[in-house]
């Protein structure tokens, strides 16, 4: 009877490359009230029958191995899989090496998380990796909240081939301690830790601050896509990279002034998803402005523009028309406003796709003058306009799925 291991090693590797779940798509963490746009439940089952494999024998062992550890994902990053990770990197280092995309989400708690339970001996094994790597570790690292971030980090920072983080941070509570503290040039010489194949990051922490991720992104020279959750630009960082292309900093307390700068920085941004928290409508038309240096590139936009209205205050025109190559906008009737100097009267004739956002505190006043304005675009020429309508937790483009065709008759 002929066996996997009787076939030629290529017909075995495609054999088993059908374990793999193709291109799973982006993850998406309980916070963000969305589900992954991939089956969890088939990516785990996928996970779980290599590792099996893995146990059979040393030859399907060798084939398998790459595959398994190519999409590293925990998305329940209790100390039991972290530390099981770490075990198994240590006693194969090459598996490390596997790694292209590293998705991890720690456990939740209402009222907050407590530490995980870690053994003496796991504690001197992880102490152990932290010498190998030549990084700091706080000497009562093991009695916090976040144990379980450091965990995180010693893998990410063997994951020296990476091309893809996806991170959730344990809940801040108790003792603070920065995300990345052991980058800290102050605690150690670490630029031997880089990550030269990084491309996408992602960083969801509430209160994390971006000075955090300084080190990181000086260590990543490729990285073109930028997500950030929660995230606080109150205080001191570096500028982010130019050389970013996609920028997503949802749900972050960013200043205008400060998302300017950010955006100036920039060499060509083809796409950027945006919370501004406080301002005025001027605040959102300089912003929109200094988004015209990328009016070449610039493909695709979110904003939401949570404005403190002030009474009698004017409406201002946002200038979204020197937006030359912009083709989806997600925005909702309030951020730019309606009525005379309103959103559909700014739209460039290079627009394609309108995704209206129903916020909480969207009226029906406020979408019915909208439609009277879309009415009367669409007489001077913007019948191809695709106008949707989502519910307040479908900011993102990918969850388009829940999108419904805007239509004036959902108002009477």
């Amino acid at each position: 009877m002929t066996t996997l291991l009787d076939l030629p090693t290529e017909l075995v590797y495609k054999i088993l490359s059908g374990l793999t779940e193709p291109n799973p798509g982006p993850y998406r963490f309980r916070f963000e009230d969305a589900k992954p746009p991939f089956n969890t439940e088939r990516v785990n089952q996928s996970l779980s029958t290599m590792a099996k494999v893995c146990r059979t024998s040393r030859t399907l062992r060798d084939l398998v191995e790459p595959l398994l550890y190519e999409f590293v994902y925990i998305p329940d990053a209790t100390a039991k899989p972290l530390l099981s990770l770490l075990r198994c990197w240590k006693s194969r280092p090459h598996c490390a090496g596997y790694a292209r995309r590293f998705t991890a989400e720690t456990k939740w708690a209402a009222g907050g998380t407590p530490p995980q339970v870690i053994d003496k001996k796991d504690v001197a094994f992880v102490s152990e990796i932290a010498e190998q790597l030549k990084v700091y570790l706080r000497e009562t690292w093991h009695e916090y909240t976040w144990n379980t971030d450091i965990l995180i980090e010693l893998a990410m920072f063997q994951a020296h081939r990476i091309q893809s983080i996806e991170l959730e941070f344990c809940q801040r509570r108790g003792i603070y301690r920065p995300a990345f503290e052991s980058l800290l040039p102050e605690l150690g010489n670490t630029t031997h830790l880089s990550f030269p194949s990084l491309d996408y990051l992602y960083v969801l922490q509430a209160g994390l601050r971006a000075g955090e991720l300084d080190h990181v992104l000086e260590r990543a020279p490729n990285l073109s896509k930028l997500r950030l959750f929660m995230c606080d630009f109150n205080y001191p960082s570096q500028t982010l990279p130019a050389n970013l292309t996609s920028l997503c900093i949802f749900q972050c307390v960013i200043t205008p002034s400060r998302l300017e700068t950010i955006i100036s920085s920039m060499e060509k941004l083809s796409r950027l998803e945006c919370t501004i928290w406080r301002g005025q409508p001027e605040d959102l038309a300089r912003v929109i402005t200094s988004l015209s240096k990328h009016a070449k590139t610039l493909k695709s936009l979110t904003v939401s523009f949570r404005w403190n209205r002030r009474p009698g205050s004017s409406r201002v025109k946002v200038p979204l028309e020197a937006l030359t190559s912009l083709e989806s906008l997600t925005t909702d009737v309030r951020s730019f406003g309606f009525g005379g100097t309103g959103l559909v009267q700014s739209l460039p004739a290079s627009l394609s796709k309108l995704r209206i956002i129903r916020s909480p505190e969207t009226t029906k006043d406020e979408l019915a003058c909208f439609y009277t304005e879309l009415c009367a675009a669409r007489t001077r020429g913007r019948e191809d306009l695709r106008v949707l309508l989502s519910g307040p937790e479908y900011w993102e483009e990918l969850d388009s799925d829940h999108d419904t065709v805007f239509d004036g008759s959902m108002l009477f």
